[in-house]
């Protein structure tokens, strides 16, 4: 079982080094091509003075819209993928099955980060910008919309309230997700008053 967790995690940092390392092979890309252009035209115009005084601003002002554009995203990426490290290491020991029971349930040949966890601490909903926990005594109603847009696609709404005031969402691209099936099937283990609609 600890193999297994050590294993996700390891996986789990390795595709976070490849989502940052991608964003930045895109960026140096980008200035790589435009210098490339930039010589062409600078060769093809016989200008005097130095190439890299003349294109120096321009690749330099362009690469800090690039970083303005990707920081943002790695910063995304790198919170997102630490907060659900940091919570599936400290998963106990029935926890830990129970993660890799929904791993097994998802059938993913690579890791993802997952959109819940079910842990001893509560329910943490990974979100891009917040990761939210719900302690398992505060859970009162879980309510589950299934939506089909028609040639938009279909979507799987999971709300979680707190009494009656409303907490968090998670959305599924898929009308009948695995992964909402594992939840409601699973939920009680933190809560067994949880009222699913």
């Amino acid at each position: 079982m600890q193999n297994f967790k050590n294993s996700e995690i390891q996986n789990l940092k390795r595709l976070r080094l490849l989502s940052i390392g991608f964003l930045v092979t895109i960026n140096i890309l980008i200035i790589g091509f435009l210098a490339y252009i930039s010589y062409q035209v600078f060769e093809s115009r016989n200008l005097k003075g130095s190439f890299i005084a003349s294109v120096f601003p321009t690749l330099f002002g362009i690469q800090l819209v690039l970083a303005a554009a990707f920081s943002p995203l790695i910063f995304i990426i790198s919170k997102r993928f630490g907060s659900a490290i940091h919570e599936i290491r400290d998963l106990n020991a029935d926890f830990t099955l129970l993660y890799q029971n929904y791993r097994t349930v998802v059938g993913r040949s690579f890791p993802v980060i997952p959109k819940f966890l079910i842990s001893q601490k509560g329910l943490f909903i990974f979100k891009n910008f917040r990761t939210h926990l719900l302690p398992p005594d505060r859970i009162s109603k879980i309510q589950i919309e299934r939506v089909n847009l028609g040639r938009f696609g279909k979507k799987c709404h999971i709300s979680f309230y707190e009494g009656n005031q409303f907490k968090t969402k998670i959305t599924f691209e898929s009308t009948y997700p695995e992964e909402a099936d594992f939840l409601t099937d699973h939920i009680h283990l933190i809560n067994r008053d949880i009222i699913i609609q």
